[in-house]
């Protein structure tokens, strides 16, 4: 097991190291990153923050139990040896987060984080669901059919804070539910699809960019509506407000896309996600994100599209 975090620790230098950073200072300033976000959270949103901060350290837990990584541990590694490795896993991502939170006073978020990220360790995501739910995505299938399965849970949780939004009158919670279920759009384009899923489209890579982004931003708007409408019928006071933040959204989407066409066939690499973490704390630098993100795209898909 001692080899298995030495190699992911090796395995994280040669990413920092390829993407041009000395690797301390890969650590200072994903460390400053995470200081500033979590920062701007709990400026933002003081009521809501603890909620939202536990919940986006599950999330990224919860990018630890994929199928096929689960499936390489475990014909690696003894069931006891795996489930210790899985349980280290989780706490060693969410242990930031819950030095965070006691930072701020929020003791019990931080022992309902451990408590879950543990629990999380024991969950086989490798079970396979009978019932298929049923989506409006059929006609531009991959991205958002696969996607919506997967974080259907997640929506539903945005809807439930919609709704408590309104119920309450806490303009700020809806706020939230709305982002939320934007930016969970966003996590569909972090796996690319086989190559000949792009090859069979007759476009030119501009014009397959172009309609990559249509469907995300229509696909995107259907899965936020009931929530923009809902805030937009309540809380009419803020329709301007909402309206923006909901265009902001819909930018974050556009910048995924492009990130994961910057370096198709092959997934988000970590140099990337830096990137993509910087704009989340400081939005003014998707100017320069977002152009850079499109030309790589354009460059990347010449080889595909020809």
């Amino acid at each position: 097991m001692k080899y298995y975090f030495l190699l992911q620790y090796q395995m994280l230098q040669r990413h920092l190291r390829e993407f041009g950073l000395a690797p301390i200072v890969g650590y200072l300033l994903a460390s400053l990153i995470f200081l500033g976000v979590s920062g701007l959270l709990y400026f933002k949103l003081p009521a809501t923050a603890p909620y939202i901060y536990v919940f986006l350290a599950l999330s990224v837990i919860s990018s630890l139990g994929k199928t096929q990584r689960n499936d390489f541990l475990q014909a690696n590694f003894p069931k006891r040896a795996y489930y210790k490795l899985r349980c280290l896993e989780n706490i060693i991502i969410a242990l930031s987060f819950m030095l965070f939170l006691c930072y701020q006073g929020d003791f019990i978020f931080a022992l309902a984080l451990l408590l879950f990220a543990s629990l999380l360790s024991l969950v086989s995501s490798n079970r396979q669901m009978s019932f298929v739910i049923p989506t409006p995505f059929y006609r531009y299938p991959f991205e958002f059919t696969v996607g919506f399965r997967q974080t259907f849970p997640l929506h539903l949780f945005a809807y439930f804070l919609c709704f408590m939004s309104v119920w309450v009158g806490n303009f700020n919670l809806g706020v939230f539910a709305l982002l939320l279920s934007i930016l969970l759009c966003c996590q569909y384009y972090g796996e690319p699809e086989n190559n000949y899923y792009v090859w069979i489209y007759a476009f030119t890579p501009q014009a397959f960019i172009g309609h990559k982004l249509k469907i995300a931003f229509a696909y995107a708007n259907v899965v936020a509506a009931p929530i923009s409408f809902s805030l937009l019928f309540f809380f009419p006071e803020n329709i301007l407000l909402v309206l923006g933040l909901q265009l902001l959204a819909l930018i974050y989407l556009a910048a995924f896309v492009l990130a994961k066409y910057a370096v198709f066939p092959h997934r988000i690499n970590i140099a990337q996600a830096i990137l993509l973490t910087i704009c989340f704390a400081f939005p003014p630098f998707l100017l320069g994100v977002i152009p850079f993100f499109y030309r790589k795209s354009i460059h990347q898909l010449k080889a595909n599209l020809s």
